[in-house]
């Protein structure tokens, strides 16, 4: 348990649920961006395209198994297809001829037993996109990488505050019909989305 926060499955009355995922993830964000470290690890080409590569073995299973719940998504005014980066990753693998990688890196295990938990999962992928612009003037910068090796770290491009809003518009939506139950399920959620990450870049 983290210092100061709440025991979990005991939800906080005054925290909207966005505010409460914040809270819940925060020692758990800090920890994934230590064992990431990407303005420090990521120096030349080659490191950057084995990065690619191990996103892409995360992305695609996590992704695959976020679709089963498509159309529960939909129903929020989340469009899943949209979001999706895995086609971003193989459009920049190719750009930087890692097409051998596409399939070299192990994927990562991956299975979601309710929307509630996947809601939750999306919220750490989605989050993710907001800090991609540093890195994409990072690498152009630092590698000299074309636009053209940058989709998945620029996904959603400009569109990318606006997708973030619809996002927390429909975790709010869900939110307001959902069941104490449900909401910490979108926690949990989260919180293993974070742990799911950090546990595949800290093995690597």
């Amino acid at each position: 348990m983290f210092p100061g926060a709440p025991a979990l499955g005991v939800r906080c009355p005054h925290m909207t649920l966005l505010e409460e995922i914040r809270s819940r993830t925060e020692p758990l964000h800090r920890e994934l961006e230590a064992v990431l470290d990407i303005p420090f690890q990521v120096n030349t080409p080659a490191q950057y395209t084995a990065l690619l590569a191990e996103f892409h073995a995360l992305y695609g299973p996590w992704e695959a198994a976020l679709s089963q719940y498509a159309d529960q998504f939909a129903g929020l005014g989340i469009q899943l297809p949209a979001r999706n980066r895995v086609p971003n990753l193989e459009k920049d693998l190719r750009q930087v001829g890692g097409e051998a990688l596409l399939q070299s890196a192990s994927p990562s295990a991956a299975q979601l037993n309710s929307f509630p938990e996947a809601l939750g999962f999306l919220y750490v992928l989605e989050g993710s996109t907001l800090g991609g612009q540093v890195l994409v003037r990072l690498f152009r910068e630092r590698l000299g990488l074309p636009s053209e090796a940058l989709h998945f770290f620029n996904s959603h491009g400009p569109q990318v505050g606006k997708m973030w809003k619809e996002f927390c518009a429909g975790l709010q939506t869900f939110e307001a019909t959902a069941s104490a139950e449900e909401n910490s399920a979108v926690v949990a959620g989260a919180r293993m989305g974070f742990g799911v990450i950090t546990d595949h870049f800290r093995n690597r």
